[in-house]
């Protein structure tokens, strides 16, 4: 291996944990997958057998080696703070996919871990901010093309939704895409929120 790359870890394997395996094994030269976790075991296994990758018998396991440098997480949502909060007491760089916990407590915990070591190490997976049509919309308002933006809307529509949705996931793990965004178009900041049911 390339003493220049990174190697990375990846928790969890479904569909999110594969594609970025995909491209971090792919498309990205200076990154090496050298690590895997899922807690569906034949999740793992499977990319064990397509890679050249070692399965952990825990996320834990995984970030504690020494053999990885940084982690991806793309697992359950409700994982994601633990096991965040693991790799910045670490030192450890991690991209974790959206939603980065489920209270914003946990968030400004994390904050304040990883202002302690000095320097950024959390990426959050909000993919819209690289997205060539949302970088293009971001220049042109920038840039005055369009006049000053004075409301935006923005309508999310997904044909069907996974089994076991509950209402909190329509902001948590669906709607936090328009949140982030509307923020990243604008470089401005909320002063109220309202959120307002049909039901």
């Amino acid at each position: 291996m390339d003493n220049n790359q990174i190697r990375v870890g990846v928790i969890g394997c479904g569909a999110m944990g594969k594609e970025h395996i995909e491209r971090l094994t792919n498309v990205i030269p200076q990154t090496k997958v050298v690590a895997v976790y899922d807690y569906i075991e034949e999740a793992a296994q499977e990319v064990v057998r397509k890679n050249d990758v070692t399965s952990f018998a825990s996320g834990e396991a995984l970030i504690d080696s020494n053999d990885v440098d940084a982690v991806v997480i793309a697992s359950a949502d409700e994982t994601h703070a633990d096991y965040v909060m693991k790799c910045l007491e670490q030192n450890k760089y991690v991209f974790c996919e959206k939603p980065l916990a489920l209270t914003a407590k946990e968030c400004e915990e994390m904050m304040e871990v990883e202002a302690k070591q000095g320097h950024r190490l959390l990426q959050m997976g909000f993919n819209r901010r690289f997205d060539k049509g949302y970088v293009e919309m971001k220049e042109a308002i920038e840039a005055g093309e369009v006049g000053e933006p004075l409301m935006i809307h923005s309508a999310h529509r997904n044909i069907a939704q996974a089994a076991g949705f509950q209402t909190d996931y329509a902001i948590t793990r669906v709607a936090i895409h328009e949140i982030d965004i509307s923020r990243w178009l604008l470089n401005d900041e909320y002063e109220e929120v309202q959120v307002l049911s049909v039901y």
